[in-house]
């Protein structure tokens, strides 16, 4: 019998745990008040044949806008990449530092973010779950591609179209793409995450091969490697320094946007974990 996909646990070194686990483990428990909260379904079929309907539609627009350019395109297909990216980085920081747990909608997503902070599973074999989640932003951004559209023709007109339209494709599969971040199946999650520590404390020469080694252990899909390795899907040799101290790195599609907004949000991060630690210190004394 075929095996379930097992969720890659990424670990911290034992202080930093401690300490983390404690912060976000009281926000966490915080949250557990009977006072409802409005959410929204984290599986939905319709939601997903809502989105791709949206994106078909947004789709017909590009093929058929009047400035239509197969290398306008191609650059609008990286350029939305690197959007839908930043997306994902702009919302993951908001969930993990900004939205409060009682926020309706944002709020329980929040809570949902920090629970992956203590156990960081995800399953690709979860098909609707993960595009429900990315469903959500691809509705919302293919219906502003229809508005672009029509927009008065011209090169620039269309690029952004087209750019909105594949901001929509790839943040529609952001989730299921995040999901092999932390996927594996032969590996149990603690060896996975050593071997990921010690590789990337070797030289960048000697780092190359040593992931290849590991990442055919762990049994991520070959296409889907392949596109890890083309920089396409996010890797999870880059995705785990997220999980080691939670202050950088916090998209979720390719990383690309990572360089940028670890400027802004690092510091940040820093400062909101402080003060998360001094509240939980001052309510476990007493003060």
């Amino acid at each position: 019998m075929e095996s379930k996909p097992l969720a890659i646990v990424f670990r911290t070194s034992s202080g930093l745990r401690a300490s983390t686990a404690r912060v976000f483990s009281k926000f966490e428990h915080s949250s557990r008040s009977p006072r409802k909260v409005i959410t929204i379904p984290k599986e939905s079929w319709v939601i997903v044949g809502i989105s791709l309907a949206a994106q078909l539609f947004a789709l017909w627009k590009v093929v058929h806008h009047p400035s239509f350019s197969f290398s306008i395109t191609t650059l609008a297909f990286f350029s939305g990449a690197f959007l839908a990216d930043l997306i994902t980085a702009f919302f993951h920081f908001g969930f993990d530092y900004v939205w409060p747990d009682k926020f309706p909608i944002m709020g329980p997503i929040s809570v949902e973010f920090r629970h992956h902070h203590h156990r960081p599973m995800l399953d690709p074999s979860a098909l609707c779950g993960n595009l429900t989640r990315g469903g959500y932003m691809c509705a919302i951004i293919s219906v502003v591609a229809w508005f672009i559209a029509d927009f008065p023709p011209g090169n620039w007109a269309y690029f952004w179209t087209a750019t909105t339209m594949w901001i929509a494709m790839w943040g529609f599969f952001f989730h299921q793409i995040h999901s092999y971040t932390h996927m594996g199946k032969t590996v149990s999650p603690d060896e996975f995450n050593a071997a990921v520590r010690r590789i990337s404390a070797l030289p960048s020469a000697d780092q190359k091969g040593e992931f290849i080694k590991l990442f055919n252990k762990v049994g991520i899909p070959k296409w889907v490697r392949f596109m890890q390795k083309c920089r396409l899907f996010l890797r999870p040799e880059v995705h785990w320094r997220h999980h080691e101290t939670f202050e950088s790195d916090f998209s979720s599609l390719n990383g690309w946007s990572d360089p940028l907004t670890n400027l802004f949000f690092g510091p940040f991060a820093k400062k909101r974990k402080a003060h998360r630690l001094l509240a939980t210190l001052n309510s476990d004394s007493g003060v």
